[in-house]
């Protein structure tokens, strides 16, 4: 999910002096994404990476097991980086229609068929021998704040909609992203979570920034619900939780919660 020394020629640091192109730190949230839930019918994994602010998703699929730590021992050779950028590109996605296997998907996206199964075609897949693993292929991302400003912490999935909320700590803010095509996310709006507490049903409420976002099922309402943890300005204050309807975004009320 991160890979430590890319910028390894004298130049890079020219070429790639933006701060898009720093890589990802430590995930401090991660979701899978089944094949039955995700936009294009195979698995993904979606990652956050505060520091870089980024929202990135990654293809689940086997293959063999890798043989170094995933450092890149120069720009040239990391599969990482897109050949249009200095890279060698292995490792990332071309386009959308390489990660869509379900073949009503593909059409939607305008994706060539796959081709059929030889008739004598085994129904089941062999075992996968000892050295297959799983690997993770970027797909695409999005960066949803500036560099080292914690704008994107934990995420929440809802598979109705296939976006994904992502806690914008320091901008107590919940980024709404779209990922019907996975290979570019698009964020769809912003929930100003600390605007809507602060009103007087909320106490008031002043709050500091976002801890948490969760998508859930609720008994006798029609779509999703998705709830927000926010962190008072006082220290010594309980927080509040935000509640949301995951389809309309509307703001359905509040609660109080306890103290970090």
């Amino acid at each position: 999910l991160n890979v430590r020394n890319w910028k390894t020629a004298p130049e890079d640091s020219t070429t790639f002096a933006d701060t898009y192109y720093n890589l990802n730190d430590g995930p401090e949230s991660l979701i899978f994404i089944s094949a039955e839930d995700s936009p294009v019918g195979s698995p993904l994994l979606a990652a956050a990476t505060p520091i870089a602010g980024r929202l990135s998703l990654y293809r689940i699929a086997s293959g063999d097991r890798r043989t170094t730590d995933g450092s890149c021992s120069s720009t040239a050779t990391c599969p990482y980086i897109s050949a249009a950028q200095g890279g060698a590109g292995g490792s990332v996605v071309g386009s959308v229609c390489d990660v869509i296997s379900d073949e009503d998907a593909r059409a939607d996206f305008g994706c060539a068929r796959l081709a059929p199964l030889p008739t004598n075609a085994p129904t089941s897949s062999p075992p996968a021998l000892p050295s297959s693993v799983y690997r993770l292929r970027w797909v695409g991302d999005t960066t949803l704040g500036p560099y080292d400003t914690d704008a994107a912490e934990n995420i929440a999935y809802d598979e109705d909609t296939q976006q994904i909320f992502v806690a914008n700590a320091i901008g107590a803010t919940i980024e709404v992203v779209d990922i019907t095509n996975p290979t570019a996310p698009q964020r769809e709006r912003v929930l100003r979570v600390t605007e809507d507490l602060a009103t007087e049903a909320c106490g008031s409420f002043s709050g500091e920034s976002i801890q948490s976002v969760a998508v859930a099922t609720v008994e006798g309402y029609d779509n999703k619900i998705v709830a927000v943890a926010a962190v008072s300005t006082d220290e010594a204050a309980n927080g509040q939780l935000a509640f949301y309807d995951a389809s309309t975004f509307t703001f359905l009320g509040c609660a109080e919660a306890g103290n970090k």
